[in-house]
């Protein structure tokens, strides 16, 4: 659950950061501060803005034994926490209006 929580304040630091190609480092910072706290080996990250990748950087390192640098193409295995992503995704596209969901739910 703990790792949950991590992901997601992590998430809205992202997306609550304004990056620019000029600036980068306030969210690495971040980052790294937030591995620090929460005793996370490793994190990557992908920033898409305008339609173009602005931040792609991986960080840490593949595991507390491992020692081999993390970098941009990185697997990790998330499990079943991408449901919980995509909910939040969906959940904001329609809070702020950029998606209107044009389908009903009805009851059976």
């Amino acid at each position: 659950m703990r790792k949950i929580i991590f992901y997601v304040l992590l998430s809205f630091i992202a997306f609550s950061c304004n990056i620019t190609t000029e600036e980068k480092d306030p969210i690495e910072e971040k980052v790294k501060s937030a591995m620090l706290q929460n005793n996370v080996p490793s994190f990557s990250i992908g920033v898409i803005r305008n339609g173009k990748i602005d931040l792609l950087k991986g960080f840490g390192t593949k595991s507390r034994i491992d020692t081999t640098k993390v970098n941009e193409s990185s697997i990790f295995q998330i499990a079943s926490q991408s449901k919980m992503f995509t909910g939040i995704i969906v959940n904001n596209l329609i809070l702020f209006k950029i998606w209107i969901c044009d389908c009903f739910f009805q009851k059976n």
